[in-house]
Formats: structure tokens, C-alpha cells, sequence
């Protein structure tokens, strides 16, 4: 009879047999092309061990070296290496490990170019990473095709440890990830977040590292348009910041800038003043940090400058937009 635990990983490397992975193996070890790597059954078996790959039976060659409980595989290629190995003993499944090959790995600056193209002028792999506000919590995508299942983790120094794996959401753009900062929004950061992330097919392992501080990855809401007041022939906008922005106002200021379009000749202009031209059609603003120029938020939408009524014969200065 078998038991619970190896039902169960009988049961994981049936469908690993079937090269879709949905998430990743208990144990699985990366090679490189033209490379070796030593599998281990780890088991208390005493026996001869045996090994398949997938289904197949592995033989004893000079690229499958067995010795005791280890199968030593030289000259690994992307057509015939990667897969499931299991040992054997008995004719009873003792163990498992998945074997891929590694993409090159590659380290980004999150100041790069997104979509920056190379030498041949296709797009790069993108790992990008974005915060809102200063709450400690940020958002990253993997631009990546062609794998089953992503995962990241991250830390700010080697002494903490770092967060445990999270598994990546798949959208039509890439694998999503929804992580969280422990620290705190009002202490300087004096260490970057190090972000590693790992990607796995059924042959390929992708593995990219981000380096970044949240506050050079700020991208805040876009802020709201509150009312517009006409002095003479200027129109004063008053802009607040999203609900989303983080508080007290004054501790965490943001910059807003307005383009707006003139009434007679359609003319858009942009300004970091808001006081404009009243004789405008429509306007729209967004906001950044000031203090470390952080990306700016997308624009609110275009809004229509409107005269005001007129009440008692007079005509109101505060004008709808």
C-alpha cells in the first residue's frame, strides 16, 4: 500500500511528465547547455537505484554516470535533457527531481528604458516595478512569454532574510505581482530593494534581478481637478492629490502640472503654474513628487472649461472644468 506522501508525489510527477508546469516543483535543479549536473535520490533505500526520465528508463553511458544514489548527467542539451527524473527501487518510486535548462540570467536598473530594444531590435525581457505612494506596498509585471509559472521575492539587506516566494499572476501582458515593504514610509531608505524573480516552462529556467529604492519607482494616481476661479484674465486651478497619496499633504507634497487647449486656435500648451489663460476650451493636469522626480501620474481626463452662470445679473467668477 502506498502512503499519503508518496500517492501525492505520484500523482506531481504525472503532470510534471506532461511538461505544464502550475507551480514550481518541490525539487527541481537547473543546468546550462553543454553543461553536467548531478541529480540525488534521496531516500533511506539501501537497494540498487534505478532512474527514468519521464518514461523512459535511463541508461548507463558515458552522459548518464550512476554512482550509489546519484545519476551524474554530461552534455546537456534543450532537446533531450530537460524533464522529470525519478529513481527507483524495487520497482517502488523513491524520489523525483525536475531538471531545466538557464536562460541567461539578467540583472536590470529600474531607471532603464522600458521596452529598450538591442542590437537585433527586438524588445527586451521587462521586469518593471511601480508604487502608487509611500504605504509601503508596490506592484511589478514580468513582460514574459513562453513560460508556465513565475515567481518573485525580495529584501533589503542580506542580514533580514528576505520575503518568501510569490507566485505570479498571468494576464494577457505578462505575470503580475502584488508585493509589500515592511518599512516605514517615514524612514529614509538607505538600502535598495533587491528583487529576484524566477520563471519555469518544462525546459526553461529564466531567473532576472531588480535593484531599486521605492522612492525612485513612484508613480502616483492621477490627482483630482477641484474648481477653477477666474482673477482677471488668468483662471487659478485648484488641484488636489489622489485619495490614494500618501498623508499628511504637507510631509508628502505633490507636483502638479496642467495642458490645457487656448479657445481660438486650438493651441495646446503645458505649465507647472496653475494660474493659466482663462480664454482655454478644456484642461487636464497630473501630479509627481517633487523632491526625487519621480515618473509622472497618467493625466486626469480632458475636462471643458465652462463660463459661469450668472446670478443676479452678475456672472460668477468660478468656472466649471
Amino acid at each position: 500500500m502506498w502512503s499519503g506522501s508518496l500517492q501525492a508525489l505520484i500523482v506531481f510527477t504525472s503532470m510534471l511528465m506532461a511538461h505544464t508546469l502550475h507551480s514550481f516543483p518541490q525539487t527541481f535543479r537547473v543546468g546550462k547547455e553543454d553543461g553536467e549536473v548531478t541529480l540525488t535520490c534521496s531516500t533511506q533505500f539501501q537497494g540498487t537505484v534505478t532512474w527514468r526520465h519521464d518514461d523512459d528508463p535511463v541508461p548507463a553511458s558515458g552522459y548518464n554516470v550512476m554512482s550509489g544514489h546519484t545519476l551524474r548527467l554530461h552534455g546537456l542539451d534543450s532537446e533531450g535533457s530537460p524533464g522529470n527524473y525519478t529513481c527507483w527501487g524495487n520497482d517502488q518510486l523513491l524520489d523525483h527531481s525536475y531538471l531545466v535548462l538557464e536562460e541567461e540570467e539578467e540583472e536590470e536598473e529600474e531607471d532603464e528604458e522600458e521596452g529598450e530594444e538591442d542590437e537585433e531590435g527586438s524588445s527586451s525581457v521587462r521586469l518593471s516595478c511601480s508604487a502608487k505612494t509611500y504605504s509601503c506596498s508596490f506592484h511589478c509585471i514580468w513582460r514574459l512569454t513562453g513560460y508556465d509559472v513565475a515567481r518573485v521575492k525580495h529584501q533589503r539587506s542580506e542580514a533580514n532574510g528576505g520575503s518568501s516566494w510569490d507566485l505570479g499572476t498571468w494576464m494577457q501582458d505578462g505575470f503580475h505581482f502584488h508585493l509589500s515593504d515592511l518599512s516605514s514610509p517615514f524612514t529614509e531608505e538607505d538600502r535598495p530593494i533587491r528583487l529576484t524573480a524566477e520563471a519555469l516552462s518544462g525546459q526553461r529556467y529564466k531567473k532576472q534581478q531588480l535593484r531599486f529604492f521605492l522612492r525612485e519607482i513612484i508613480e502616483p494616481d492621477a490627482p483630482e481637478i477641484k474648481d477653477c476661479v477666474r482673477t482677471g484674465d488668468s483662471l487659478h486651478v485648484s488641484v488636489e492629490p489622489p485619495s490614494s497619496w500618501a498623508k499628511p499633504h504637507s510631509y508628502f507634497p505633490l507636483e502638479p502640472e496642467v495642458e490645457y487647449e487656448y479657445k481660438d486656435d486650438g493651441k495646446i500648451e503645458r505649465s507647472m503654474n496653475l494660474v493659466i489663460p482663462k480664454d482655454i476650451t478644456r484642461l487636464r493636469v497630473r501630479a509627481r513628487d517633487p523632491y526625487f522626480n519621480s515618473s509622472w501620474s497618467k493625466w486626469t481626463p480632458w475636462k471643458k472649461v465652462k463660463k459661469g452662470r450668472k446670478v443676479n445679473g452678475q456672472r460668477k467668477k468660478s468656472i466649471r472644468c
